[in-house]
């Protein structure tokens, strides 16, 4: 008891580390098992209840979470506190695990997609299970830079503090610990930032940067991240794109997304979230991401959602605002360049008559490359590809597996078109012969040279 009356006592000091010491001796003694002595404690501190509230208060929440029976239960709007030693992050690393680098076909991803879907956890079971990682200052008061405690404050600065100390925590560990670390993290701190959407930039910057601290932290474990919270991400990511102080980094979010999920995911979300977005300037920046991902990361990449990524390409293309359009119509240029024929034919089946001029516009002024099919890329998704040492991948082994429409030939030739190319009689012969070819090879260009292989009925 005298014990607990120094440490009382001693709350009041103006060293806030002194403060510290003297809030975590009174926890750890109302956590002993001896009933006599735990009473003699809880007499003292109901002391505090009128004369250090906020010491009060951080102590019964620390009682009620560490029970006889072992449960623990967490208040969304109480810190939480721990009584357990404090670990700093990155001990006791694990080793990432093996990873296979075998890349998966379109089924075996779209199975893969979802056999992992995962849903944004309660974030009154993330509290606690934060709680138990021993998180640095994460039960300590506001005013000494506690984690929790700091998320819910009205202070701006102390919420960024907090954002930033998590980032720290993050950024200790070698390889994943836990599945549920970055799901448990963001859920918590969208729960205080208004649902990713705080009004204040230095806090969504933070934010941001928060997201991709832990999309690296999957990279090295080669490990997806949870869909839910990157689907909250692209969001975010694609909104801001064209923000002048959070443009860097939602285009760096973007970019990180697609290495530690399936980008076909992350493109599909972008496409619906930009339905929402009228601004040129988004759309813009967005297209000119998109270009910079089919040069990091290859066209092959996009195989799952090519078709609707093509349809939404052209939709920019006929945008009112010219910068808008030309950012359209380069991205097409790097698809053709990298996928040629395939490209060309699938944009065409799908194009309306405009757009077929401006197609075969982008075709002479980008055309197919074949060096670009050995090229390797700088970047690649984790989860379709798994990991590779020297940081490049190689794609030539993944097959574009979309249906591709192709045209028989007799039916878009007229039926005397092969009688005309053997015709030899009269001094206009050759014109006819002439004219026959060039019938044909307009048919050939206008479906690419993807031809069906039946016959004719």
């Amino acid at each position: 008891k005298a014990l607990g009356k120094l440490a009382s006592q001693t709350l009041g000091d103006t060293d806030a580390s002194v403060r510290k010491s003297a809030l975590e001796t009174l926890k750890i003694l109302l956590a002993l098992d001896d009933e006599e002595l735990k009473s003699s404690v809880e007499s003292v501190v109901e002391v505090l209840k009128e004369s250090n509230a906020r010491a009060y208060k951080s102590l019964m929440t620390s009682q009620s979470t560490s029970g006889q029976d072992g449960s623990r239960t967490a208040k969304i709007k109480t810190p939480v506190s721990s009584v357990s030693p404090r670990k700093k992050p990155g001990l006791n690393k694990a080793k990432p695990p093996a990873v296979s680098v075998r890349p998966l076909t379109v089924d075996a991803e779209i199975k893969s997609k979802e056999e992992t879907i995962s849903e944004e956890p309660d974030v009154k079971e993330s509290i606690v299970y934060l709680q138990s990682l021993n998180i640095p200052d994460w039960s300590a008061p506001e005013d000494d830079g506690g984690i929790l405690a700091g998320l819910e404050s009205s202070k701006w600065i102390l919420r960024q503090s907090a954002i930033k100390s998590l980032i720290t925590f993050s950024k200790g560990f070698e390889s994943l610990p836990d599945e549920k670390l970055s799901s448990s993290i963001l859920a918590t701190v969208k729960t205080y930032s208004k649902g990713f959407r705080d009004s204040n930039m230095n806090i969504m910057k933070s934010i941001f940067e928060l997201f991709v601290a832990l999309c690296q932290l999957h990279e090295t474990s080669a490990t997806r991240f949870p869909e839910w919270a990157c689907q909250e991400g692209i969001k975010i990511g694609t909104e801001k794109i064209a923000d002048k102080k959070l443009g860097p980094g939602a285009f760096l979010l973007l970019t990180e997304m697609c290495v530690v999920q399936f980008p076909a995911l992350v493109f599909e979300t972008s496409f619906v979230t930009l339905n929402d977005v009228k601004s040129p300037l988004v759309h813009e920046a967005y297209l000119t991401w998109f270009k910079n991902f089919l040069i990091e990361f290859g066209a092959q990449s996009l195989v799952p959602i090519l078709n609707s990524s093509v349809q939404f390409l052209l939709r920019e293309s006929e945008s009112t605002n010219v910068k808008v359009r030309k950012a359209a119509t380069l991205t097409l240029g790097e698809l053709h360049q990298q996928l040629g024929p395939v490209f060309r034919a699938l944009a065409l089946s799908i194009s309306s008559k405009p757009s077929k001029s401006m197609l075969n516009e982008i075709f002479d002024s980008h055309p197919h490359d074949i060096a670009e099919k050995e090229m390797q890329r700088r970047r690649q998704s984790v989860v379709c590809y798994g990991t590779v040492s020297s940081g490049e991948v190689n794609t030539d082994n993944v097959a574009i597996d979309i249906e591709i429409p192709r045209t028989n030939l007799f039916d878009v030739i007229d039926i005397d078109c092969i009688q005309k190319m053997g015709t030899k009689e009269g001094k206009t012969a050759w014109k006819l012969r002439k004219a026959a070819m060039n019938e044909v090879s307009s048919a050939l260009q206008e479906c690419s040279g993807m031809l069906a292989s039946t016959k004719s009925a």
